[in-house]
């Protein structure tokens, strides 16, 4: 065959196109099989971390077979999550012996600690529940310990524990470091304890000795109850900036930021006290006792002598509106919800066990945490009322921690209709009946969301029991179910704290933030059929602030807290608007309104940020700080929702300790104390009207503070019950719930 230049070139020109196809395909082969190994190997780190989550929960669980089985598969023991718990540390902390020692079998770190608030080993969380065999188990494995392990179960009463310490560890705990123990137990009549560090050898120190001989001999005055409330409080450095705190809980005093990891104080002279734990640590207070402390007898010689004085011995308006719509605080902390009752003339001076200022006491069944609210003549609330004749355990402290309360107690909960002018019950109407699908934290409640109104409509919260919409005369509209709803502690999903952002009415939709376990979202519903009109996912972990829905001047936007970011959402839509990304963990405060702006803050110490936001605003704000007019690092507040009021914003603390900055710059104007001692700690949000602050307090007392530019002693209102809701206002009258009662205040 002849092959001329005519042909040569169009074979030529197609194995060439035949050999960059080969080619082609070949890398497309190539590109093929990267993208299914990367696929392949995704899905199995995403199965070994699930495999990884699954360990760790069957170590929470106690569920010992899973724990066997997954060591034998290979398991990584030492798998973590994001905030550095492993296995053991949960299993250490629920009291699972059996399982502690499978893992420490296993190759478990027994030195792990958490990352990055309590940094809390196993040792630790086992010692601090009581947990005696988990500590023994953890020693033997060369688990380290210091004096102050033995101190904390000390003086919680925890004898085994502090037995297994003294006996499996005599370097730590030789006789001569017994004294320390000795006084505690002493100090706390733990007469076992005592005993049984007698015959070990401790002995009080000479100085020791002397004092409680002195005490024996009444030479001077132990503190009363009263005298030692005085104490309670926050301090500062005389030349520093370091700051102390001093607990009073229970006829006991404490030392330490935190109430958790705090020492006992024990006094050895008139105004002296020793720290429990730490031989030859003294503060010296002032005769007048709670104006300061001297540190005497430090560890370290930069401590030695320095003073610490208590904190309390020291543009347009935009804020202040008229609120005096007559009979109408429809939300949570009333219109707007910035908790303004300007011109409803409620009464600033009452004392409910005198009798003075009570227009009515009406007994609730059950428990609630929820606030009353109010349209017309209407009061409205929510309770959850157990189903067995003894009362549910509540700790009205934040002493509590973070511990969840275990129940299996059936409730029915219930919406409740108030006559305003008498007090009178109008009707009762039940909505669910069960055993609760989430358990809560022992200071909260399963009734913790307060209901939202409109003229029409009463629509109730109940988390996991449901969402209700009723008639003011208690007919059901209609109910939606949302799931289980479950909140808590964002390093242990173990511990549930409960649910509690309520919802918002704005126009036709009921706006609700749901920040859970698991699936986290915001949902706008239809007030007229409880369909559901959009939502939005988040990337969210538990939080349990309310939305703020807010005007700017393109619309309507939800204005929501979170541990992630700080974000808002078009209220048509549920679009996001804007956001701040990184916040601090556990937000419970709710944003609340200033004009065109938005105060944003909380979480739980150290990092607790306020930030002042221009609502207007677009786009991720972290790039724009032009939209942040000011913002701070530390002291924004943990639980309770702050109050803005003719530009000073007010930021109360749950240990009594306020601070009043100006609105426009953040610049501080003022730190005082509103609680402390007696009054219990504040948890509920206050209210502001007329010139005055209404803060409520766990102890039974209302406090009224002037909102003025200078501190002033508040003046105290009993109420003579425990007030873990904040109150409400209506037709010249103050609404207060407490724990058993509402209560109708007048001012008469």
């Amino acid at each position: 065959m002849n092959l001329n230049h005519r042909t040569i070139l169009p074979v030529a020109a197609l194995l060439v196109i035949s050999h960059f196809n080969q080619t082609a395909m070949c890398q497309e082969q190539i590109s093929e099989q990267a993208s299914a190994l990367q696929e392949a190997k995704a899905g199995q780190l995403q199965d070994v971390q699930k495999t990884e989550k699954r360990f760790r929960e069957a170590a929470r669980e106690g569920n010992t077979k899973v724990i066997k089985q997954l060591i034998d598969a290979g398991v990584e023991v030492n798998s973590c999550n994001k905030y550095g718990l492993t296995a053991i540390y949960y299993a250490a902390d629920r009291g699972h012996t059996r399982i502690v020692d499978l893992l420490i079998a296993a190759g478990a770190n027994v030195e792990i600690k958490d990352e990055p608030f309590y940094r809390l080993s196993p040792m630790i969380m086992a010692a601090r529940k009581g947990h005696d065999d988990v500590v023994a188990s953890l020693l033997d494995a060369g688990a380290s310990c210091g004096s102050w392990t033995a101190s904390w179960p000390a003086s919680l009463g925890f004898t085994d524990v502090v037995k297994v310490l003294v006996e499996k560890r005599p370097d730590v705990f030789p006789k001569e470091q017994l004294g320390g123990l000795l006084k505690t137990a002493q100090a706390t009549k733990n007469i076992e304890l005592a005993r049984y560090l007698e015959s070990k050898g401790a002995v009080l120190s000479k100085e020791d000795s002397e004092n409680a001989g002195a005490a024996d001999r009444s030479t001077f005055k132990r503190l009363s109850d009263n005298e030692l409330k005085k104490l309670d409080g926050e301090y500062r450095g005389v030349n520093s900036d370091e700051s102390a705190r001093v607990w009073v809980r229970n006829s006991s005093i404490y030392f330490g930021e935190d109430f958790e990891l705090a020492a006992e104080l024990n006094q050895i002279d008139h105004h002296t006290f020793e720290v429990s734990g730490t031989p030859g640590v003294k503060l010296s207070f002032s005769s007048d006792l709670g104006s300061g402390f001297e540190v005497l007898g430090s560890v370290s010689a930069e401590s030695q002598g320095k003073s610490f004085v208590r904190l309390d011995a020291q543009p347009q308006n935009l804020s202040k509106r008229d609120t005096a719509i007559s009979g109408r605080w429809p939300r949570f902390r009333g219109p707007d919800g910035a908790g303004l009752a300007d011109g409803m003339k409620i009464p600033s001076e009452f004392d409910i066990p005198n009798g003075k200022g009570l227009r009515w006491k009406t007994a609730i069944p059950g428990v609630g945490h929820s606030s009353p609210v109010v349209w017309g003549n209407r009061v409205f609330l929510t309770t959850a009322v157990p189903l067995r004749d003894e009362d549910p355990t509540y700790v009205l402290s934040t002493r509590s921690g973070f511990d969840t309360h275990q129940e299996d107690i059936r409730y029915r909960w219930s919406a409740i209709c108030v006559d305003l002018s008498s007090g009178k019950i109008l009707w009762s109407r039940d909505l669910s009946e069960g055993v609760p699908v989430a358990r809560r934290h022992v200071m909260s409640s399963h009734a913790n969301c307060t209901p939202a109104l409109d003229a029409n409509h009463v629509v109730v919260n109940l988390a996991g029991q449901g969402i209700y919409c009723l008639t003011h005369d208690g007919e059901l509209i209609w109910k939606k179910d949302l799931g289980r709803l479950a909140s808590g502690w964002f390093m242990d999903e173990g511990y549930e704290w409960g649910f509690a952002s309520s919802p918002v009415i704005h126009e036709e939709s009921v706006f609700l933030q749901c920040d859970v376990f698991g699936d986290s979202f915001l949902a706008a519903l239809s007030l007229t059929d409880g369909k559901e009109i959009w939502r939005t996912p988040r990337s969210e972990r538990s939080s349990w602030g309310t939305p703020l829905v807010l005007k700017d001047k393109s619309g309507t936007q939800i204005v929501t807290n979170g541990t992630e970011a700080i974000c808002s959402y078009d209220a048509t839509s549920g679009k996001e608007l804007w956001r701040i990304n990184g916040n601090s963990e556990v937000t419970v405060a709710s944003p609340i309104p200033y004009g065109d702006h938005v105060f944003v803050m909380g979480g739980y110490m150290p990092i607790q940020p306020i930030f002042s936001i221009d609502a207007n605003a677009r786009g991720i704000l972290n790039d724009h700080p032009e939209s942040i007019p000011w913002q701070t690092e530390k002291g924004g507040a943990y639980c309770i929702t702050p109050i803005v009021y003719e530009d000073l914003l007010f930021v109360l603390q749950s240990n009594g300790v306020i601070t009043c900055r100006d609105a426009r710059d953040g610049q501080v104007v003022y730190k005082g104390r509103v609680a402390g001692g007696r009054s219990g700690d504040l948890v509920a949000s206050p209210i502001a009207a007329d010139g005055n602050l209404l803060i409520p307090s766990s102890g039974g007392d209302i406090f009224v503070l002037p909102t003025g530019r200078e501190y002033t002693r508040p003046r105290v209102c009993p109420v003579g019950e425990s007030i873990m809701a904040s109150p409400a206002a209506a037709n010249g009258v103050l609404l207060i719930r407490g724990l058993k009662n509402l209560y109708c205040i007048d001012g008469s």
